[in-house]
């Protein structure tokens, strides 16, 4: 079964949905910019702060000092976002291997660099940084935009509706009353419109369709009653006239 949807509650639709649809589009392309610029961001740091190990470590590499290599590793570890740093000598064995799982949320973004001394190979050092923090403000600026959305259309929707009432619904209402009454002949009473859109154009229509059809039912009645009362003015005539009888014929 079809179901037939009133015609201000699908125009009230279109319009929210010609609102909603470049809102959204708008909306997916700043966040998806957003996540770009803030993963590009967060790449950078780990970077820098993967450049300031290898050249913090190469003494400590060099000298074989595992306590100063600890001290400068811990001191990046305070960074929320460091999950993980390796430290490995020439012969790719860990010399220092630091991890911090629980702080994984999300995608581990991984950074490396040689550690040289005078131009040496003595290791290189490896940091994995987590994305999370990045998805999770995306996420909370994409529940932010949901609501403020929402609170929008909803406003704008009966803002619609009540405009969509009030300049349409109400006014095709009264034209479909008018024209149940043109269709029952109620004439006596005229369509007062003063519009002045489409439907005060139509409403000034039914009017002049009305006094049209006023007009001419009231020249048919005149006529009836003229005809009527000719043939009663008649049939009075021939009443009072006598009727002739037939003569008889005289034999001589």
């Amino acid at each position: 079964m079809r179901v037939q949807v009133p015609l201000r509650y699908a125009i009230s639709l279109s319009v929210v949905l010609g609102l909603l649809l470049p809102a959204v589009f708008d909306a997916w392309h700043t966040l998806r910019h957003q996540r770009e610029s803030q993963t590009d961001a967060l790449r950078r740091d780990q970077e820098r702060i993967t450049e300031i190990l290898a050249l913090g470590l190469e003494p400590a590499m060099w000298n074989l000092n595992g306590t100063d290599a600890r001290a400068l590793v811990d001191a990046v570890l305070k960074d929320e976002r460091v999950v993980h740093v390796l430290v490995r000598d020439s012969a790719q064995a860990a010399f220092l291997d630091l991890s911090m799982p629980q702080r994984q949320h999300g995608v581990l973004l991984t950074a490396g660099r040689e550690i040289r001394h005078r131009g040496d190979l003595i290791g290189d050092v490896r940091l994995d940084m987590d994305a999370g923090g990045v998805e999770a403000e995306i996420a909370q600026e994409f529940r932010s935009f949901l609501a403020i959305t929402a609170l929008e259309l909803g406003f704008s929707l009966a803002l619609i509706l009540f405009l969509l009432n009030a300049r349409f619904a109400r006014p095709v209402a009264r034209l479909l009353k008018e024209s149940t009454a043109l269709a029952r002949r109620e004439l006596d009473r005229p369509f007062l419109w003063h519009r002045r859109d489409e439907l005060g154009a139509l409403g000034q229509s039914l009017e002049a369709t009305r006094q049209a059809l006023h007009h001419a039912f009231s020249q048919i009645g005149d006529k009836t009653a003229a005809l009527e009362a000719d043939i009663a003015e008649r049939l009075k005539t021939r009443k009072r006239s006598p009727v002739p009888q037939p003569g008889r014929a005289v034999v001589g």
